[in-house]
């Protein structure tokens, strides 16, 4: 009977230690995660293919040349570094962005069994420490064939649970599905594909936290209490393209319209098996890209549509396009063109504005070119020596004799016929506009 009473005892006492956890690896099911997320150089157009609270419904190279044209877009050779937090100013991401994130033990590599993985989505935004940052929620996804996000569900079951430890986040947007590797995603233009890295966050089984401060690498580690863990600041690995008509008086047109956009001789689709620590590696470029009709931006005025898209990055050569553009209220489209080479040779680079714009100048219509940092158009300050400084603008190439019966010059003949013309000619030498002060 002592006996028996004993080993009851014994077993009593094991129970009893495992209802109260787990000893040093914390509570028995794991410290549930409050992920936030610097706001830093991630814009609102990022995750914009998602929209909603509940339930979010998608919207859905060039032959070498010399000069400072050039130079000023080259690609980097690409290589697989740590991504680090971007030094740009912080602003709003959108409600519904969705990111994945997996938590992997300190120091092991990605592709190793991770200790945990959720998907999360932006449910707003906070001021703190001096900073702004998006509160993260977690949530299902649904993904296409592509694996772009189609629709997000919350779902607060989902939220991530740690023992406590140290580990390191890799968290990326949109929450894309991980290939069977565990480290890499396909990308495909009109993705804004943005990632991040936070290393090093200590999670303890009271669920007080430490992790790098994401604005000061220098700085000692934040601590914070119930689990908050603040990720780095997504940095961009996609680039940015727009298409937009310069505002004119209502004596030159009252209404042009971009209607359709075509790039050709793009990045190949998709970036397959693109490490989410590393930088997407462009591969061929025979790919001709439509802008999607959610790249479609409404304006202030009737002649301020524009199109807007994210699209992968791009090594250097020549390239064509093909802009569609509707006059005042005629239904009939007017189609403006290059030949697949026609334009002079630049790379398309990761976290960069690439901002087209149709003139009119006289009977012609030019195509402008400026460059800049993705979130501050006409505001960039050069910090990668891409020789682009503000109010700078490239003249591409025009379109001649689009309109008739303009004979001042200056386009100012009350409402002109807009004709078709595939008469273009690049600017004899565009590398004189850059570099200007």
């Amino acid at each position: 009977m002592k006996k028996l009473l004993l080993i009851a005892a014994t077993a009593l006492c094991f129970a009893g230690c495992s209802d109260r956890g787990e000893g040093i690896d914390g509570p028995k099911d794991g410290v549930a995660i409050a992920f936030s997320l610097d706001c830093g150089a991630l814009s609102a157009s990022v995750g914009a293919a998602q929209a909603g609270v509940q339930t979010g419904a998608a919207q859905a190279g060039q032959p070498a040349q010399t000069g400072q044209l050039a130079q000023m877009t080259a690609q980097p050779a690409p290589q697989a570094a740590q991504i680090a937090p971007a030094t740009r100013a912080a602003v709003p991401i959108a409600n519904g962005t969705t990111v994945r994130i997996v938590a992997l033990h300190a120091g092991d590599a990605l592709g190793s069994t991770p200790a945990a993985s959720a998907t999360y989505y932006v449910t707003g935004e906070e001021t703190a420490d001096g900073h702004k940052r998006a509160t993260l929620a977690p949530c299902t996804v649904t993904n296409d064939a592509t694996g772009a996000v189609t629709a997000y569900s919350d779902d607060p079951t989902k939220a991530m649970r740690l023992k406590a430890g140290e580990y390191d986040f890799y968290a990326f947007s949109p929450a894309l599905p991980l290939k069977s590797d565990g480290k890499s995603v396909d990308v495909y233009h009109a993705m804004d594909f943005a990632a991040s890295a936070t290393v090093g966050v200590t999670v303890k089984s009271d669920g007080s936290t430490a992790y790098p401060d994401p604005l000061d690498a220098t700085a000692p580690d934040k601590t914070a209490t119930g689990g908050a863990v603040e990720l780095k600041t997504l940095a961009r690995r996609c680039a940015l393209v727009s298409f937009s008509v310069e505002p004119k008086t209502a004596t030159a047109f009252n209404k042009l319209t971009i209607s359709s956009v075509q790039l050709s001789k793009m990045t190949d689709q998709p970036a397959a098996n693109t490490a989410v620590d590393a930088a997407i590696v462009p591969g061929g470029n025979a790919y001709t890209f439509t802008f999607p009709s959610s790249a479609f931006k409404p304006g202030a005025a009737d002649n301020l549509w524009s199109f807007e898209s994210p699209v992968l990055p791009k090594i250097e050569d020549t390239y064509g396009l093909s802009i569609t553009v509707l006059y005042n209220d005629n239904p009939t489209p007017v189609t403006l063109a290059t030949a697949a080479d026609q334009i002079p040779a630049m790379a398309y680079r990761a976290g960069i504005r690439y901002s087209y714009t149709l003139r009119l100048k006289g009977a012609n219509l030019q195509l402008i070119l400026a460059v800049s940092d993705w979130n501050e158009a006409g505001a960039w300050e050069d910090p990668d020596g891409i020789g682009a400084y503000p109010g700078i603008e490239i003249l591409v190439g025009e379109w001649a004799n689009c309109f008739e019966n303009d004979n001042s010059g200056i386009g100012a003949v009350l409402n002109p016929e807009f004709t078709t013309s595939s008469n273009w000619t690049e600017s004899p030498n565009p590398n004189d506009n850059i570099g200007e002060d």
